[in-house]
């Protein structure tokens, strides 16, 4: 484990624990000053890429679980899931935009 893992996992455990707490935010934001936007964009877009994926091979093996309510309920919870990382990159597209606008 490399100390930006170390410092990844401290932000979120703190952001889990209590997710609008001063620790929370100052340790996001020292963390987060370690990159540029640009990085940072590039970075997410790419986990965001790697999480679709998985959830991807996630739908076609909820079948196998043979029970219903567990079904629905893993269905579920992944379209919930898909939702909220479309509104991750909605949000850094719409910030990326707004850096390019300022270059004009």
């Amino acid at each position: 484990m490399t100390n930006g893992d170390c410092a990844e996992n401290y932000v979120w455990q703190a952001w889990v624990e209590s997710p609008g707490s001063a620790t929370c935010a100052m340790n996001t934001a020292l963390y987060a000053g370690a990159m540029d936007r640009p990085v940072a964009i590039a970075q997410i877009r790419e986990a965001c890429k790697n999480i679709a994926l998985q959830f991807m091979k996630i739908h076609p093996a909820v079948p196998g679980l043979a029970d219903e309510e567990t079904q629905k309920e893993c269905f579920r919870c992944v379209h919930e899931m898909t939702v909220l990382l479309e509104t991750i990159k909605k949000k850094i597209g719409r910030l990326e935009r707004a850096d390019d606008s300022t270059l004009l």
